[in-house]
């Protein structure tokens, strides 16, 4: 068994089988597709990009979307992975 899942981990997974999704906004906020940064929308949840890498890298998430960058791609979107453990 590997590492257990934080409040916040469980939080953030749960918050993409709601929405079926999270994406990258600019400073690494993750939310549900247009929301906007969380700034403009108090009210919505967000979760920081370590969170989100800490789920992909458990095998919950994965990423689903890359924006091509100067250097390198980086991801932009995530969703429940095909076989996720965390039911």
């Amino acid at each position: 068994m590997g590492k257990p899942l934080s409040a916040t981990m469980v939080a953030c997974i749960d918050f993409a089988r709601e929405h079926g999704e999270i994406v990258r906004f600019a400073g690494g906020f993750w939310t549900k597709r247009g929301a906007g940064w969380s700034g403009s929308h108090p009210d919505t949840e967000w979760f920081g990009s370590s969170t989100v890498q800490a789920c992909v890298t458990r095998g919950e998430l994965q990423y689903t979307e890359f924006h091509n960058g100067r250097y390198r791609a980086f991801p932009v979107a995530v969703a429940l992975a095909k076989a996720t453990p965390h039911a």
